[in-house]
């Protein structure tokens, strides 16, 4: 999709072209072909899996419908690794998945495989805003068992993506991060040490050459509590008014209701903020 991760990639993949290597890339058709589209730079598979997706998403039973999902990517990553591998490449690049994260095609390849991933998936190893492995909070009776039958099967669910998110880490060669905070993260849910490689910058499209700096703070992500805005907020909030500045937000998408939670704090703790989404570089 759209984002900082998609960005990354597409200049990755634009800088190894550059130095003269051949790329070639496998995705899927929900993969977005508007955002930054590899499709530019080199050759791209995309393969059909929106359908029987389609299907998975209408399963009523979260054990039935993460097994589903999981099987669905490893018969999607046994496809590509068919055709990388008689193509004769050296290795693979993975990049992180939509739907599952973490990829699970270092299960299919002998390849060397270096994995480049934003983030373990998030919500099942940290609170966000609350631990989703916490038990019910209702009394353990009768009149309760349809309840507990559900959370059972719920965290069940959970826990097989879990499961295969660490087995499929286990195997990369090489996982790399952006940060020393994502190595912490990925330490932390799979007990494996990543490597950290920093991002560069375009300073062709991102520079303030000749432009009249003005004393604002800039936050760059999706406008959602996964990004914590309200704690920028909170923080600017802090610095006495006379010197207090502007917060502008530059998003990709933002959700709505958590947009509106913190139009209001800012308006309440007198902090100048504004929003950006979905502009141009």
């Amino acid at each position: 999709g759209s984002g900082g991760g998609k960005r990354a990639l597409y200049y990755h993949v634009k800088a190894l072209i550059e130095e003269g290597h051949e790329v070639e890339a496998w995705t899927t058709d929900i993969s977005s072909e508007s955002y930054l589209p590899l499709s530019e730079l080199d050759i791209e598979n995309r393969k059909v899996i929106s359908n029987r997706l389609l299907h998975i998403n209408k399963l009523f039973n979260p054990i039935a419908k993460e097994k589903s999902i999981i099987k669905l990517m490893n018969d999607h990553y046994i496809d590509c690794v068919k055709e990388i591998e008689d193509r004769g490449f050296d290795m693979v690049f993975a990049n992180s998945c939509c739907l599952t994260y973490l990829p699970y095609i270092s299960n299919h390849t002998k390849l060397p495989v270096i994995l480049y991933l934003g983030e373990p998936y998030r919500k099942y190893y940290e609170a966000n805003p609350e631990n989703t492995w916490k038990a019910l909070s209702i009394d353990f009776k009768l009149k309760n068992l349809k309840k507990y039958i559900r959370d059972h099967f719920s965290t069940y669910s959970k826990r097989i993506r879990v499961y295969a998110e660490i087995e499929a880490a286990k195997k990369y060669t090489k996982i790399l991060v952006n940060s020393m905070y994502s190595r912490e993260s990925v330490i932390r849910a799979y007990g494996i040490d990543a490597t950290v490689c920093y991002l560069g910058i375009d300073t062709e499209k991102f520079n303030c050459e000749n432009i009249l700096k003005e004393p604002y703070v800039v936050g760059v992500g999706s406008i959602s509590n996964l990004k914590n805005i309200h704690k920028s907020i909170e923080i600017i909030s802090k610095i006495e008014i006379a010197n207090r500045p502007k917060l502008k937000w530059v998003g990709n998408i933002a959700d709505e209701h958590y947009l509106e939670e913190i139009k209001t704090l800012a308006k309440i703790l007198q902090v100048d903020f504004s929003f950006y989404i979905n502009v141009s570089d």
